[in-house]
């Protein structure tokens, strides 16, 4: 691991400034989860606010709202993941509740930010039409211009997982083929909800 200053993340993201400028691009804050380095975050998009370079995060929604406001009031789009709209199944599988993430959503969209709700889809998990179903209606009524992107679960973090001795999660899920993923999309899309596609 190594650590870095926002003097050094800024002198580097700095010499992309002509590209961002000129096509539109910009700086995602990404992870692991940003806002769990709030301070940190905090400086950076203040400072490309001020510099007038688009900004993106990716987050899973697990903060306190007021504590970090004044910072997605600054970003210009949002990225954040709805795993699962069943709460008990939510806490089964990742240990925590859904119902401050799905508040944080709520609290996010009166923003007025462009913003996408992301399901990492995972078979077993979350990869039912009733989940879909439930989270494109969610997304639908709280979310203006409502947006949703289908993720399938992958395996690239196979290396990871043998690293850090996490066997029993290997082959716990399987890949969604792409005939289910359409499908998924169909129903979003039954919903009224756009979906977002990356060819």
């Amino acid at each position: 691991m190594k650590e870095i200053t926002t003097d050094e993340v800024i002198k580097e993201i700095e010499k992309d400034f002509i590209f961002f400028l000129s096509s539109g691009g910009g700086v995602t804050f990404s992870g692991g989860e940003p806002t769990n380095q709030l301070e940190f975050l905090r400086e950076l998009v203040y400072y490309f606010y001020k510099k007038g370079i688009y900004t993106a995060i990716e987050t899973c929604a697990l903060f306190d709202f007021e504590k970090c406001k004044d910072i997605f009031e600054k970003i210009d789009h949002i990225f954040v993941d709805i795993k699962n709209m069943d709460d008990e199944k939510h806490k089964e599988y990742t240990g925590i509740s859904n119902k401050k993430i799905l508040e944080n959503v709520k609290k996010m969209a009166t923003l007025n930010k462009s913003m996408v709700i992301r399901i990492p889809v995972i078979p077993g998990f979350n990869d039912s039409t009733e989940n879909i179903k439930q989270t494109a209606e969610f997304v639908k009524e709280n979310v203006k211009n409502p947006k949703m992107e289908l993720l399938p679960y992958h395996m690239l973090g196979l290396d990871k997982y043998k690293a850090l001795g996490l066997y029993d999660y290997i082959y716990k899920f399987e890949v969604p083929s792409k005939e289910k993923i359409n499908d998924l999309e169909g129903v979003i899309e039954n919903c009224g909800v756009g979906v977002v596609r990356y060819k």
